[in-house]
């Protein structure tokens, strides 16, 4: 009888703390990915251009994201998606080259994304990009945040020309 109680008493605190961390694992990147991919879609035909920036707004669905994306004139449009539904575009300060960008970004931001996610075995939520030309040579970089389903975010940077991981680095929050 003894050893019945322990193990029910062992099953209710294991169940007990699995709901507990369910907030921590915000969102299955999974479900989120087709979300995204239709956000970043209108995006891009509401303003011609690559998408340098993407961050979840909202966590639950529908997800929302606020989209960056560097028009051919070397501005930078921000914009707010829900359900592939874009806001309008809001020109935000500062200017990047659309040229070096487009002429040295080879891999495209999915298969970056993947493979960025890949770098963690328990992601719980990939919720920000950014892509930036980095050091003296300006090679592109995607670089995602991640928070991880044990309580760590995480920072991975995939080289935006081959497709590695070029860094990672995570830390307890």
């Amino acid at each position: 009888m003894h050893r019945l109680r322990l193990t029910w008493a062992v099953s209710v605190s294991v169940a007990a703390l699995a709901m507990g961390c369910g907030r921590a694992v915000a969102v299955e990147p999974d479900t989120m990915f087709p979300a995204l991919e239709a956000c970043m879609e209108a995006a891009v035909q509401k303003q011609e251009g690559i998408i340098v920036r993407w961050e979840l707004t909202a966590d639950r669905d529908p997800y929302g994201f606020e989209i960056d994306v560097l028009a051919p004139n070397d501005y930078r449009w921000t914009m707010k998606c829900t359900e592939g539904a874009v806001g309008a575009p809001t020109r935000k300060l500062g200017n990047k080259d659309y040229k070096k960008f487009t002429g040295r970004v080879k891999v495209p931001e999915k298969s970056a994304r993947y493979t960025g996610a890949g770098a963690y075995p328990h992601v719980a939520e990939i919720n920000k990009m950014q892509l930036d030309l980095s050091g003296f040579k300006g090679i592109p970089y995607y670089t995602y945040n991640l928070s991880l389903s044990d309580g760590r975010v995480a920072t991975v940077s995939v080289d935006a020309t081959n497709g590695e991981i070029d860094s990672t680095k995570s830390e307890r929050k």
